[in-house]
């Protein structure tokens, strides 16, 4: 069986490039266009050209949340094709929204990554059963761009869920926040 093993350099970049909704990457003059944009990066959460013109690339507003959702656990990416996808299921919307501070407690340096945020309210009532980390991008098709997509299960504390909650049960109008959810990366493969 034939095997991939990434270095610890590789390894020490790689889940904050994937996760950390504060990235950044200028590029060089000329590169950026919508399509490259997306084709040379797709794994970053913002991208913008901070030289502000001047021959520069073009700013693309990429940006990246947490949702967490009511109803039947996706089993593939198939009916999540944009930003809006299954939004009549989602509880509780977790956004940086320009805030410097929503994820200032995380550690994207890591592997495991550690995701926390601060509290935001729920929009509405019923039993979480699944999240989304979702990067979009809000320039391209019409702000429904999905670049990518993390999913997984829902579960009260020691269910053995992917995110566990003290409680599945969402309430309108209560405050909640992502605390030490964590996301390994595998540094090696067998196929």
């Amino acid at each position: 069986m034939a095997s991939i093993e990434l270095s610890a350099g590789v390894m020490s970049g790689l889940p904050a490039r994937i996760v950390n909704p504060n990235t950044s990457l200028n590029f060089p003059s000329g590169v950026a266009s919508q399509t490259n944009v997306y084709n040379m990066a797709p794994l970053m959460p913002y991208l913008w050209d901070s030289g502000g013109g001047g021959g520069g690339a073009a700013n693309y507003n990429y940006t990246s949340w947490i949702g967490i959702y009511q109803g039947a656990v996706p089993t593939d990416f198939t009916g999540l094709t944009t930003q809006q996808s299954r939004n009549a299921d989602r509880l509780i919307f977790l956004q940086n929204n320009g805030s410097t501070t929503f994820w200032q407690t995380s550690v994207f340096t890591t592997n495991p990554v550690v995701i926390n945020s601060t509290y935001v309210t729920a929009t509405v009532s019923g039993t979480a059963t699944w999240f989304r980390l979702l990067v979009g991008n809000s320039s391209i098709a019409g702000g429904t761009l999905v670049v990518y997509q993390i999913i997984g299960t829902v579960g009260a504390t020691g269910s053995g869920a992917d995110l566990e909650i003290p409680s599945t049960a969402i309430v309108s109008g209560r405050a909640y926040r992502i605390q030490n959810l964590r996301i390994q990366f595998p540094s090696s493969w067998s196929y």
